[in-house]
């Protein structure tokens, strides 16, 4: 009798471990910088000048501290990274990233 349990998907493996290796590679070159943290959030993205929840984390949170910010920032992309790459936690570690990426795309 033929088995009745689908194979993986390669094409999901490959964009998984793609996005993971891509991730990993920046959060590497982010962590290994000799320029501090807080040059990370440069304030140049289009989050400056929004309103609402993305103003209130710019203001509050980003740049009350962006040493902090942009630790979380580095680490949180070679952890998530790391781990996607790896097949560990891939959702959680999906979510760490899409956060990361939307915050580099509104205040980096």
């Amino acid at each position: 009798m033929a088995s009745t349990t689908l194979p993986r998907p390669f094409g999901l493996f490959v964009v998984r471990a793609a996005l993971g290796l891509l991730a990993t590679r920046q959060g590497w070159s982010w962590t290994r910088a000799d320029a501090a943290y807080a040059d990370l959030l440069d304030g140049a993205g289009a989050g400056r000048d929004a309103w609402g929840l993305v103003a209130w984390w710019w203001e509050h949170v980003a740049t009350y501290n962006p040493d902090a910010s942009g630790f979380l920032l580095a680490w949180g992309t070679l952890i998530a990274g790391v781990a996607c790459t790896l097949g560990l936690l891939t959702r959680p570690a999906a979510s760490v990233l899409a956060f990361c990426a939307l915050h580099v795309a509104l205040y980096g």
